[in-house]
């Protein structure tokens, strides 16, 4: 495989132009246009390269407009390893993927404009641990019970909820 840099957006959709490209990690603040105004223009003409925006900003309004955009998914910059090798997992099974940072915004996240009908469970199943995890939800436990029987954090039993919701195609938590 082939890794391209750009040091702006309109370098960006150059190289969408010229090359077959699978995966984008875009900032939003670049110089030019903006990260999330480049996620616009490239959902105008490719709808199959997915797009994960990387930001230290993590306000609700920006994370909606990162989605509103098309993104499949948003990193928080301080992301490590193994969070990354979870976020190019998940969006190249068409899974939108929330950094931990903001999962706790899902419920106010409008997901209307997402194609979420193509995020089946015949397409993208179950692990084990989600499958747990969904068990321990329909038992009315709360994320810090379930993480305290799971021996996870909160933070990681949350990131799980937005997983499942998005896989399961729920728009709220009931």
């Amino acid at each position: 495989f082939k890794i391209y840099s750009a040091s702006n957006g309109n370098e960006v959709l150059e190289i969408l132009y010229n090359e077959a490209v699978d995966l984008i990690f875009i900032d939003i603040r670049m110089p030019g246009r903006d990260g999330i105004e480049i996620t616009r223009c490239i959902r105008k003409f490719n709808m199959n390269v997915k797009i994960v925006v990387v930001s230290m900003i993590n306000d609700r309004s920006t994370v909606q407009n990162v989605f509103n955009a098309g993104a499949n998914g948003y990193l928080h910059k301080n992301t490590d390893k193994c969070e990354l090798i979870k976020v190019i997992d998940c969006v190249m099974q068409n899974v939108i993927f929330l950094s931990e940072e903001v999962s706790d915004y899902l419920n106010d996240l409008d997901f209307s404009g997402h194609n979420l009908n193509t995020y089946s469970q015949n397409d993208v199943p179950l692990t084990e641990r989600e499958i747990e995890i969904l068990q321990l939800i329909c038992y009315q436990f709360s994320s810090k019970e379930i993480g305290q029987r799971l021996f996870l954090s909160e933070k990681t039993i949350e990131s799980h909820r937005v997983k499942l919701m998005l896989k399961t195609r729920s728009k709220n938590l009931a």
